[in-house]
Parts: C-alpha cells; structure tokens; sequence
C-alpha cells in the first residue's frame, strides 16, 4: 500500500514538472501574454522633435516641433509648413510613449508579416524623429480584438498586444491642422446701432 502511494506521489509531482516546463518554455513563435513594460522606456517627449506618421497606401505627413509649437509640412511639396493642432500632437505623442507591452505576444520574424507589422507591410509606421536622425520607430499591425493592436518596434522580433487603434493615428494631413478661430462676424451690413435712450 506504501509503494503504492509512493508511486502515485512520484507520477503526480513529474505531471507537475512537466506542467511547469511547458508553462515557461518560449517556442520562438507564440507564447503567454504577461508584462506591463513600456515600449519606449527610455525615450522622453521632450527629444522627440517630430513624427511621421505612414499609412499601408503610401499616405504620410510629418510633422515637427517649431517654437512655439507644431507644424505639418504642407503637402504642396515646396517645403512649407502650416501650424499643427499642438494639443492633438502632444496628447499623441503621450500616449504613444505610455504604451505598454501586454505580451510578447509573438516573438517570431515569421509571425511579422501575419500580424502586419513587417516593414512592408503594416497599418502605420510611426517614426519618432530627433534633430538630425530617427530616434525610433514602431509599426501598428492587426487587431487582435476591438481594444488593442499587434506592434513592434523596429529593430525587434518581438510583437506586442498594445492599447491603442490606427484610427487613433490618421494619416491625413486635415487631421492635424490647427483649425482657424471663428470670427465674430459683427452687425449686418447696412443695419444700424440701436439709439441711446434719453437720460430721465
């Protein structure tokens, strides 16, 4: 009756080894979500001097930080620039830097195509430019669920389950300029102020 427990016993704590080992084992491929990393740990805002923001048809628009704010190079190719919605960069540029790995939820260079974060094939490709170089750039690929998007950072195999959306970045250039303040438009033509009424 001992040896048999003993036996049991043994065959129940191999079922848990073997459990443990295949819970932490890395396939090169896909594997167990986890994490809670920044992608961009060690990138501040305040070095990033612009963006380009890049679309899956060929759509791009950049734009750069010029005191006192942001400016989208104009599309008209002579190389001008129109003031940007500062705020809509800022809170973008936040939010991107405050993204946070959920996984790897792939960690593959056979997995990048799949999930469009490959170089030549993604949903946006967000460079994040310094004075004279890239400092970084992260590619948004296919949505996993309504909530989050595949991405990568350039220059790693590993894929990470991020919440944010593409729309949340588009690629035309309407959508970054700094909207004109309304004007008041001032009495009518032609009508006249009301008159003073007498003193009593």
């Amino acid at each position: 009756m001992q040896k048999r427990l003993v036996s049991v016993l043994a065959v129940l704590l191999g079922l848990q080894l073997l459990l443990a080992w295949g819970l932490t084992r890395d396939d090169g491929d896909l594997v167990a979500p986890g994490g809670g990393q920044l992608l961009f740990s060690s990138l501040a805002a305040e070095a990033v001097e612009g963006l380009r923001l890049e679309g899956p048809d060929g759509e791009a628009l950049v734009i750069r930080r010029r005191a006192p704010g942001w400016q989208l190079q104009d599309d008209s190719g002579d190389g001008s620039e129109v003031p940007a919605d500062a705020a809509r960069v800022d809170a973008l540029l936040d939010r991107l830097l405050a993204l946070d790995s959920t996984g790897p939820v792939a960690n593959s260079e056979a997995t990048h195509d799949r999930l469009r974060v490959s170089e030549e094939d993604f949903e946006r490709r967000i460079s994040f430019l310094g004075q004279a170089s890239e400092l970084a750039v992260l590619y948004l690929g296919s949505a996993p669920d309504m909530r989050s998007v595949h991405a990568r950072v350039a220059g790693e195999s590993a894929v990470h389950a991020v919440a944010i959306s593409a729309w949340e970045v588009p690629v035309q250039p309407d959508s970054w300029r700094l909207s004109a303040p309304e004007s008041d438009p001032g009495p009518a033509a032609g009508s006249q102020a009301p008159e003073p009424e007498p003193a009593p």
